[in-house]
């Protein structure tokens, strides 16, 4: 038994090293990327909001500054949702008095707050600003009691659509494919796509291109793309 144990980490420490040199090597194949591309990676395995805003070339942006009490927090790490969501109600004014008075706290956020000037990328909100991520470099800058904050923000996000990960579509088909072939899942599966139709401005391209019976060779999913590009405006 104490040999087959020995053994088998032998083997599994073999098993740790070839999957990092495996994970370099498809970094290297498939980072080397356009950044909005990258980003939208990012994104995914990060599940933040930024690649609905930067891959779809279409959407503009310009850089502003804007009063920090303009903003409104968004949501982060839990231990910080806790002050600047819960106590501060998202309002930097809030924050600042709550930090004026309470050192302790001021010193703990220091800890967790992100250094750096560089611009963030914001999303209006009626006549507030919200950011799309990088809620730590906000937070660090009420610490640093600014008052003007440089911003990037979309022009005309309500004039296109965002673009869709690829990975969102091949997910759910793939699912499909391998535990709910029937007719409800079929429906199901119909009604996904219709919805990222409706999402994404690259939908149909990836369906038509890239999920295609070419590379994916399933009657089945086929009839459903076809189906729901058909019906994508009803």
């Amino acid at each position: 038994m104490e040999l087959f144990l020995r053994l088998n980490k032998r083997i599994m420490e073999k098993f740790d090293k070839y999957l990092e040199e495996l994970s370099n090597h498809e970094l290297d194949k498939y980072f080397n990327i356009p950044p909005r591309q990258k980003l939208m990676a990012l994104s995914w395995i990060a599940l933040n909001w930024i690649g609905d805003f930067v891959w779809n070339p279409n959407i503009r942006f310009e850089e502003i500054e804007v009063n920090i009490d303009d903003i409104l927090f968004t949501w982060t790490k839990p231990e910080i949702n806790e002050i600047i969501i819960e106590r501060a109600q998202r309002k930097p004014e809030l924050l600042k008095k709550i930090l004026n008075e309470d050192i302790d706290l001021k010193q703990k956020l220091e800890k967790r707050a992100s250094f750096g000037n560089e611009p963030v990328i914001f999303r209006k909100d009626w006549d507030k600003y919200k950011a799309i991520d990088w809620i730590h470099r906000i937070v660090w800058a009420v610490i640093q009691w600014k008052t003007i904050v440089k911003w990037y923000i979309p022009i005309n996000f309500e004039e296109h659509l965002p673009y869709c990960e690829p990975h969102v579509i091949y997910d759910i088909i793939r699912w499909f494919q391998r535990n709910a072939k029937n007719e409800q899942w079929k429906m199901e599966l119909y009604h996904a796509l219709r919805l990222l139709l409706k999402s994404y401005a690259n939908t149909e391209n990836l369906l038509i291109n890239r999920f295609d019976a070419k590379h994916i060779a399933d009657e089945d999913v086929q009839e459903i793309i076809k189906k729901a590009i058909n019906n994508k405006s009803t």
